[in-house]
């Protein structure tokens, strides 16, 4: 059986909101009347903080990861062939591709930017 109990440390719950809560669990009577529910579980007590969101189309690194993303094509130095490579956030995918356009090898990198 597992539980998840989350708790806000910027909005705590009043003893009566908590308490209104715990009864309108209670009185689903879902639980057999015997269960020792204490002795099945471990109760751990996590704060989690609120994490805020920029707006994408203001943010600085998205814009210059929309610009970055796509995929290029460019010959092989020497002319045997061609290679094509394809960005998106956070990875760049290379692939090498012989003059009949056979798959010869590929390549994949994590990548970062700043702004």
């Amino acid at each position: 059986m597992r539980t998840l109990n989350s708790f806000r440390k910027d909005v705590a719950l009043s003893q009566t909101e908590l308490d209104a809560i715990n009864k309108t669990i209670s009185d689903l009577e879902i639980w057999p009347k015997d269960l020792d529910v204490s002795a099945m579980r471990k109760m751990e007590r996590v704060t989690f903080d609120v994490v805020y969101k920029t707006d994408e189309t203001k943010n600085g690194v998205a814009k210059l990861w929309k610009g970055l993303e796509g995929t290029w094509t460019a010959q092989n130095p020497g002319g045997n062939g061609y290679r094509t490579k394809t960005i998106t956030p956070y990875n760049e995918k290379i692939q090498y591709f012989n003059r009949q356009g056979e798959l010869q090898g590929t390549g994949n990198k994590p990548i970062s930017v700043e702004f």
